[in-house]
Formats: structure tokens, sequence, C-alpha cells
């Protein structure tokens, strides 16, 4: 399963939460200069809508990460107008060979096949809802997850991982950090 490794990736959803500011960020840490700290421990982070609707040019958050840090991206909730889907796409695409995805959130199903043919085949469209299974390759870990809980669940991603790649993302208000430590300690030693 080692060989799989790479096609697995850890992340949270956000790296932008008021509960990290003293628990991981150091207090003294500046926000625009989160992202960077995030980048150097965790492999990868959701651009959750909020998030990426404010930033001018996707391909400013490369500058702050590591050339192997990936991205996956949240399209927003709202029905995009066709000229409105265009725009997002472009700015996904900004993020070229970083960008690890596109999740299209459970109430926008019709966009799963719209963001397939409109997206490189090297940029994944994950769909958040009934569907999941269908997508292969997107697993969300809650809040509370026990070890035990944690190792099936990146055991499932690296068999997964031989088809094709899989997204982690420990979600929670703020995610938990050590629950992100674990995931990336116990993928290495899988």
């Amino acid at each position: 399963m080692a060989e799989n490794l790479d096609n697995v990736l850890i992340g949270s959803r956000g790296w932008l939460h008021s509960g990290w500011q003293h628990n991981f960020y150091p207090d003294d840490l500046p926000q625009d200069w989160q992202l960077a700290y995030y980048s150097n421990e965790f492999s990868m982070v959701v651009i959750r809508e909020q998030e990426w609707m404010q930033i001018e040019d996707m391909a400013d958050l490369q500058k702050e990460c590591p050339e192997d840090f990936q991205f996956l991206i949240e399209l927003p909730v709202l029905a995009p107008t066709e000229n409105l889907f265009g725009q997002f796409i472009d700015r996904i695409q900004q993020l070229d060979r970083q960008c690890a995805g596109v999740i299209i959130p459970a109430q926008q199903e019709p966009l799963l096949v719209h963001c397939r043919s409109s997206l490189p085949e090297t940029i994944p469209c994950y769909f958040e809802g009934t569907l999941a299974s269908e997508t292969n390759g997107l697993i969300s870990v809650s809040d509370g997850t026990s070890l035990k809980e944690l190792r099936v669940l990146l055991e499932s991603a690296l068999r997964l991982s031989a088809s094709s790649p899989v997204r982690v993302i420990v979600e929670g208000e703020p995610p938990e950090i050590e629950l992100l430590r674990n995931a990336e300690t116990l993928l290495g030693l899988l």
C-alpha cells in the first residue's frame, strides 16, 4: 500500500480558524501568514467558499506554500450563471498543478458533470452528497474520531488510491489539530 501514499492527501477544511489562534498558530503570527505556516505542516487544505471568493489572484496562494502543497476548492452553494461558472473555472485553473480537485456541494449535483467537462482531467471533481460513493475519493473525518477509526479510514483511503486520488478532510469548527497530525503520522506508518 505504501506505493499509493502519493495519491492520498490529508488536510482540513480551511486554515482561517479563530480557534487555532492559541493552540496552533503562534500568538504573534499575522493572519496573512497563516496559510504559509499551515502548509509547512500539512499537505493539503480545502479552500472554503468564504475564503477563496475573497482572494483576488489564486496564484498568489502558491507563492506562500511549498511546491508540493495542494489546494482542494469548495464550489459555492449558490446556483451560478454560465458566466459566473466560467469565472470559477478560470480561478480554479490559476492553481494549475497545485489544484487537488474541486468539491461540488450536495445542493449543486447538476454542476458535477459540467465541472468535469470544464476542467482538465488532472483536476478531479468530488461530490458531497448521496452520490459521494460514486466519486470515490473524498473521505471526511469528524471531530472526535478515535485513532482506531482513523486508521480504518486511512487504510480505506490507501485501497481506493490504487485507482484514483483520495482526499481526506478533517472537519470541525475548528478542525482538531491533533487529529490532523495523527492522520499525517498514521498515513506515514501504513
